[in-house]
Formats: structure tokens, C-alpha cells, sequence
């Protein structure tokens, strides 16, 4: 009998075997590309002369007006958007001058990424996954704008351009550079919001576009924006990213640079970048090489041709001019002339993995193919050549029609 009493008192007490705290729900921001996006207050961050603006995001679509931020308003903004497999960082200059960063064939669709913008004395650095994939010398950063309309998921360009569909989240502002070790060693945490540098950090996980930093610059929902449960990347399964650089100009028989002409850069059959020549007729791109040969191919409406089957290895820095006769109101074709190949030293270079993940690739990181990114000097060179404030690209003639 006494057992029986004792077996019942047993049975009777909560069990706390199982009975281990949730782990905190993830949600992201969710929009539809129909008038849905989110706005921050105005001016929060025109004092930076240097800035970091990181975040994830899947594009569900990848038209060129979808931004995943952008800051400031037309032609006095920085931003970052899709352009179907391009990934494209602008910022303007004081006078208006668009200094860009464009990396070819990078997105997926449906695909979550890490973006991470840098702005400041050291040039503008682009990073996708922890990995260096563009850089541009201009030291320029928020305190030569004014951040008037602060947009996630909208573009400033034209008030009817369609919204971003897209979803995002962990978007942090940070008021300096941030160096490659620390943007991968943060990329699959959560913040407390009290890091020093932090001046602006929104993760939904409350259902809201509160500013979880001191800043305290919480946004406004427009449209059907909402807040929806969904999984962020785990360390080890982003997929790895390396690019070449490639640069060139264009130029007329008589030695003329042909300026604001577009250049279309296509990996076999499929485009996956679009540029255009700035005022010293300099193009500038990097390439993420895929199985198929890149072809690159001047256009000026009805007008263009010249195209080259290339061959691009990870880590190599390649310079592609093209000479032809294209803006002397000739219908000539565009016959390529190939310039010198320069490729990166290839010096031995500490892997530096992110926690738990495998071939992280960022300056003197080798990837899982061995072929080495730029290391940090190699990239200041490579942006130099490629991206210097006296060849910056200005809006030519007709440009306006064209959301750049």
C-alpha cells in the first residue's frame, strides 16, 4: 500500500524532462512588390563620414529598380539594388556624380544573401556572404548627402518605379568600416543593439520596425509590408562567392573615349550585368566566371557588336578595351580590341573560415578552388585602375530615362 502512495506522488509531479525554453521565433520582413516597403526617419545618418550598412536578403524577383535599401533621394542617394544576376552599390558625389560598384553574375533568386555596403576614407567596398566582390576609390559616405527619404524595398529614382519583392532581415548601420573578420564573424548572430559603432539595427523579430541600436530611429510599414516567420542561413551552407576584375575603355579610331555607352556582359547566352562607359569612356565590373565563356558587348540603340569569349579565373584583375565607331553617328560595327591581362600575385594565403562554415573568401582568404581574392592592398590597387573619383561615372545625355 505504501508503495502505491508513493508510485501516485510520483506520478504526480510536473515533469520537466522536456520542458527546455523555445528558442526565439526569427521573423523577417516580407514584401510583395505591390506599394509595400518601409521608410525611416529622415537624416538619421547624414553626419557618417564612413558607414557600414549590412543586412540579409532574398529577392524574389530581380528587376532593376529592386532595392534593398535606399538612403537619401534622386541623384543624392546610396543604395543597393538587383539587377536580374547583377549586384549593384551607388553612391553619388556631392555634385551628383554616381561612383558604383557592379558585380556580374552573383544573384539568385529566392536565394538568402548577405550584402554588406562600406563607405569611407579607406574607398567603397561591396561584400556578398563575408566575400569581397567590388571595390571603388571614392572615400565619400552619407555626410555628402541628404538622407531625406530613407527607404527598405523602394527606390528614390522615380516615385512610380514598382516596390522590391523581397524579403529581409538583421539590417544594421554602423558608423565606420567595417573590416571583413568582423562582418563574418556577426553574420549568423543576433545583436543586443549596444555594440559601440551600432547606430541603427532592425531584425522584426517583434513584428515592428523598431530600432533595436541607442539610435532609436524606428521606421514606418507603407503598403502590405508584413512580419513573417522564416529561417536565416545556418554557418557552412552559404554558398561561396569569387570574382574577377575586369576593367576596360572604349574608344574611337581616332583615339576619342566613347562615353555613357552601354556595355552588356553575358555568361554564354545569358546576360548578367549591364554597365555603362563614365566620361573617360572606362567601364568597370567584377565577374563571378561560371561554366560558360563571358562575352562582353558595347551597344548604342540600333549601333554595337564586338564581343569576346573569356575565359576569367577567380582572384585574376583583366583589362578589356574596345575600339570602334560607335558615337560618331556611323552604323559601323564594334570590332574588340583585347588590352594587356593583368592577373593578381597569387601569394599563399591564411584560410579564414567563418565560424563553422567552410571557404570563407575574403581579401587573402583562399577559396575551396584555390584561386586566391585580392588581398586588401591588391583590392586598394584594383580599385584604383578600376574606379578612380577623376573617371567617376556621371549621368550622360538620355540617361535619366534609365533607372541607374
Amino acid at each position: 500500500m505504501a508503495f502505491g502512495f508513493s508510485l501516485l506522488l510520483l506520478l504526480s509531479q510536473p515533469s520537466t524532462l522536456h520542458s527546455q525554453p523555445a528558442a526565439p521565433t526569427n521573423r523577417v520582413l516580407h514584401l510583395d512588390g505591390t506599394n509595400s516597403y518601409v521608410q525611416l526617419p529622415p537624416n538619421i545618418f547624414d553626419s557618417l563620414t564612413q558607414a557600414t550598412v549590412e543586412g540579409w536578403v532574398k529577392w524574389n524577383s530581380m528587376r532593376s529598380n529592386d532595392r534593398f535599401f535606399d538612403f537619401g533621394e534622386r541623384n543624392r542617394e546610396m543604395y543597393v539594388r538587383a539587377d536580374g544576376l547583377q549586384l549593384t552599390f551607388l553612391i553619388t558625389t556631392p555634385d551628383g556624380t554616381r561612383q558604383r560598384i557592379e558585380a556580374a553574375g552573383i544573384l539568385r533568386s529566392n536565394e538568402w544573401g548577405h550584402v554588406a555596403a562600406v563607405s569611407g576614407p579607406a574607398g567603397a567596398k561591396l561584400y556578398f556572404n563575408g566575400d569581397l566582390v567590388g571595390s571603388n576609390a571614392y572615400t565619400g559616405s552619407f555626410s555628402g548627402l541628404k538622407g531625406l527619404r530613407n527607404y527598405l524595398g523602394k527606390s528614390n529614382f522615380r516615385a512610380t518605379d514598382p516596390t522590391t519583392r523581397a524579403q529581409m532581415d538583421e539590417l544594421r548601420v554602423w558608423d565606420h568600416e567595417r573590416r571583413p573578420e568582423q562582418i563574418r564573424e556577426n553574420l549568423f548572430k543576433t545583436l543586443a543593439g549596444t555594440e559601440p559603432g551600432l547606430v541603427g539595427y532592425w531584425n522584426f523579430d517583434d513584428g515592428t520596425v523598431k530600432d533595436r541600436s541607442a539610435g532609436k530611429h524606428d521606421g514606418t510599414v507603407l503598403g502590405n509590408a508584413q512580419f513573417v516567420e522564416a529561417a536565416l542561413p545556418e554557418a557552412g551552407s552559404l554558398r561561396n562567392v569569387q570574382v574577377a576584375w575586369v576593367s576596360g575603355k572604349v574608344t574611337r579610331p581616332d583615339g576619342g573615349a566613347v562615353t555613357n555607352l552601354d556595355i552588356i556582359v553575358r555568361e554564354g547566352t545569358r546576360r548578367i550585368a549591364s554597365l555603362r562607359t563614365d566620361q573617360a569612356g572606362e567601364y568597370r565590373v567584377t565577374v563571378v566566371p561560371g561554366a560558360e565563356a563571358i562575352q562582353f558587348t558595347a551597344v548604342r540603340g540600333d549601333l554595337g557588336g564586338g564581343q569576346a569569349d573569356l575565359n576569367l579565373v577567380p582572384g585574376e584583375v583583366r583589362r578589356i578595351d574596345l575600339l570602334g565607331a560607335l558615337g560618331d553617328g556611323h552604323a559601323q560595327s564594334l570590332p574588340l580590341r583585347q588590352g594587356h591581362r593583368s592577373t593578381a600575385s597569387r601569394r599563399p594565403s591564411r584560410r579564414q573560415g567563418r565560424s563553422g562554415s567552410a571557404g570563407a573568401t575574403g581579401p587573402g582568404v583562399a577559396g575551396p578552388a584555390g584561386g586566391a581574392a585580392p588581398s586588401d592592398g591588391q583590392a586598394r590597387r584594383a580599385a584604383a585602375s578600376m574606379a578612380s573619383p577623376s573617371a567617376a561615372a556621371r549621368s550622360g545625355p538620355g540617361s535619366q530615362l534609365r533607372s541607374t
